[in-house]
């Protein structure tokens, strides 16, 4: 079995730790996770596989800007002969705070532009891999905010909630979305109070 991982983000030093890349940063983590360099340079992007169990694992972060994600993954989905079944797609997402993360089958866009291109591009079915990155402060504009840097007091919230994420796709690629979804949809327990 084939199955494509797919991050977004925007390519280049500038956005490297900006909290729209964090489908970037899932797909380093599975990359790190797994042992597959991510090397290849084709498909207007960074690609690399190899096997996770018997499954073989194609790791993809399109270096196209964000909102342009689907052409790129039209292209290499059509290269492996893959249906969005086997597809899982990595993305920050305003509506869940830092830390949180949720897997979701298929779905609207909620206003992203990379993952409304990629379903514009694959008619859209696939798996959702939802990193949290909060809501913006009052005042200030959700693009601007997620083109910015996380906090130093998020950072390690982020790095735990990333990790998660990277297995949560593992889990996806080996058991099925159904099994992800029954063991990281989970509401974060605060630290205070525990609930």
């Amino acid at each position: 079995m084939v199955f494509l991982v797919v991050g977004l983000g925007n390519p280049g030093l500038r956005y490297k730790n900006s909290r729209h890349n964090a489908g970037f940063m899932v797909v380093e983590k599975v990359a790190e996770k797994t042992g597959i360099g991510i090397s290849g340079k084709k498909f207007d992007g960074e690609y690399g596989s190899g096997f996770c169990g018997d499954t073989k694992l194609i790791l993809f972060k399109p270096q196209t800007f964000m909102n342009n994600s689907g052409e790129p993954v039209r292209k290499i989905m059509g290269f492996y002969g893959l249906n969005t079944g086997a597809v899982a797609v990595a993305h920050d997402e305003v509506d869940l705070p830092v830390g949180r993360i949720q897997i979701k089958l298929g779905g609207g866009s909620a206003g992203h532009n990379g993952i409304k291109s990629v379903a514009g591009k694959t008619g859209g079915g696939f798996a959702r891999i939802r990193v949290g990155v909060g809501r913006p402060p009052a005042g200030v504009d959700t693009d601007n905010y997620v083109l910015s840097g996380f906090t130093r007091e998020e950072t390690g919230e982020v790095e735990d909630s990333v990790s998660r994420a990277a297995d949560a796709v593992i889990e996806i690629a080996s058991r099925g979305v159904e099994s992800a979804m029954n063991q990281y949809n989970t509401k974060l327990k605060t630290q205070t109070n525990g609930g």
